[in-house]
């Protein structure tokens, strides 16, 4: 990867490079893709006409203004991706009725069909097939960013919803019944992609990260598989979208809500079912 610098160039590999304005650390930020480089209070004045390039301790030189290249850059991976055992549980959705929706509570908003389960969901399958329970487990990236995982499992009764002797679902229970019935035509799943990273160059680092690897940047690659989008035909859809730390799972049948949701910063198609 090459950098330009008022016509210089320096040749980086994917560790990281440093600006410094007179032995003063200004800004680093580079990733496997892009590299971007800002230099406040540089006037061009403050460059000579060659760099001098110091092989041992990896530092370009212009005068006053010198790039370092990094090396230690520590990677971090944290990732939620659906496990083959629930990609085929959806796979075998398709064609199915989804005829209602179990939880033990919500919160309900009525100038429009959206619902706030804050329990796991169970899906009521053609009554007769049982349910498809689907969870959410709250966490948080390396950074504070939240961090949700869901688990999807077929399963007899609904969990979270106790019964009587008879068999009879108990209270509390939230009993959204579809109208009409919901065949799935097709799922697509979402989920985020991005990067947040951390010069790690601050006198008392906050994160944990930072303290436990003092001085070197870090990189932090988010990738989570944790919203489904269910069709039936082509204009009838619902959305399945985990959010807060409780964390609620929150269903709606409105397109334009749909729409809006999948449009949110980072959000990406990961999968299509059908």
């Amino acid at each position: 990867m090459f950098l330009f610098l008022f016509g210089f160039a320096c040749h980086s590999d994917e560790g990281g490079i440093s600006l410094y304005y007179n032995e003063i650390p200004l800004f680093i930020l580079i990733t496997h893709y892009s590299l971007t480089l800002v230099a406040e209070r540089i006037q061009k004045n403050d460059l000579t006409l060659l760099p001098y390039y110091n092989s041992q301790k990896k530092v370009i030189r212009f005068k006053n203004v010198y790039l370092q290249l990094n090396n230690n850059m520590v990677k971090i991976e944290t990732t939620h991706k659906l496990l083959d055992d629930e990609i085929s549980t959806l796979r075998q959705l398709i064609g199915k009725k989804i005829n209602a929706i179990y939880c033990s509570g919500a919160s309900l908003w009525s100038h429009s069909n959206f619902y706030e389960f804050n329990d796991t969901i169970n899906l009521r399958i053609d009554k007769k097939e049982g349910f498809i329970a689907i969870s959410a487990i709250f966490d948080e990236t390396k950074f504070g960013d939240n961090f949700i995982k869901i688990n999807i499992n077929q399963v007899k009764d609904p969990i979270g919803i106790k019964k009587n002797e008879e068999g009879n679902l108990l209270l509390p229970l939230i009993d959204l019944h579809i109208y009409p019935e919901f065949i799935i035509s097709k799922i697509e799943v979402y989920g985020e992609s991005y990067s947040e990273k951390s010069e790690n160059n601050k006198p008392n680092p906050y994160w944990k990260i930072e303290k436990d690897n003092p001085g070197q940047p870090i990189i932090e690659r988010v990738e989570t598989e944790n919203i489904l989008l269910f069709y039936s035909g082509v204009n009838r859809r619902f959305i399945i979208n985990p959010c807060g730390v409780v964390p609620w799972l929150n269903v709606t049948f409105d397109n334009e809500m749909i729409d809006g949701r999948l449009k949110e910063k980072d959000r990406k198609l990961k999968y299509k079912i059908k």
